[in-house]
């Protein structure tokens, strides 16, 4: 039977392994630029890493707030952060909208 993160309606995994975090998590150079290009400020580019990252592996937007806290802290530390910011704020923000729009694009 498979589990549930490989069903039509997948789930992120609770706690990946170290290889599924760097493989499937890890955001390209391409996508760091992407994020900088639309990202105003360090939050709103982490967000917008993790909602990427998310809906890559998901097809389906989900709120930042649902994602694992360790993917959360794999990519934020992927980009040099060594404390993780608080994201609670970026779900509810016009910002996610805007990245929601460029993600889709």
């Amino acid at each position: 039977m498979p589990s549930a993160h490989e069903t039509a309606y997948p789930r992120l995994k609770s706690s990946p392994s170290p290889n599924e975090l760097s493989a499937v998590y890890t955001p390209t150079r391409e996508e760091v630029a992407l994020a900088d290009r639309v990202a105003r400020g360090e939050v709103a580019r982490l967000g917008f890493l993790v909602l990427l990252k998310a809906f890559q592996r998901l097809g389906y937007f989900l709120q930042v707030r649902d994602v694992p806290p360790v993917i959360i802290e794999h990519i934020a530390h992927t980009q040099g952060f060594l404390v993780v910011p608080g994201l609670g704020d970026y779900d509810e923000s016009g910002t996610r909208r805007r990245h929601v729009a460029v993600i889709r694009a």
